[in-house]
């Protein structure tokens, strides 16, 4: 089954290394759901087609996927998409970095006792043998 579907992603990235490709449901669906965006792309795909007017996962992933670029509508292809990469390599996700800083807290419940002593032992312990 796993060579099928690399087989499948191997086709669908040489077909939209020349075409554009567009997902949509299938016409037969009753509900407004949204389908996943996020295989169409990993695979080449160019347009997701969405409906926004369910307000789920998949419409917020398509507004933080063009968020980052000024909502532009476009977003260029990664490398791996581009180049000789394998079928596998396209299916995984890209590596992201992420850096959060807590502005404020507020109506948190307090910790429970003892918690933060044991953090406090358990980091001292861990840096402890890394010397």
């Amino acid at each position: 089954a796993a060579a099928a579907a690399a087989n499948g992603v191997a086709a669908l990235r040489a077909l939209t290394a020349s075409e554009l490709l567009r997902v949509y449901p299938s016409g037969k669906r009753v509900g407004s759901t949204n389908l996943d965006p996020l295989p169409t792309w990993r695979c080449g795909g160019q347009m997701a087609a969405l409906n926004y007017q369910a307000h789920d996962r998949a419409v917020w992933i398509n507004q933080g996927k063009f968020a980052a670029n000024g909502g532009c509508g476009w977003v260029l292809k990664p490398p791996r998409l581009l180049c000789g990469a394998s079928a596998a390599a396209a299916l995984a996700p890209a590596p992201l970095l992420l850096r959060v800083s807590v502005l404020s807290g507020h109506d948190l419940p307090p910790p429970e006792p003892g918690l933060i002593e044991r953090s406090l032992m358990r980091s001292t312990s861990r840096s402890s043998r890394r010397s």
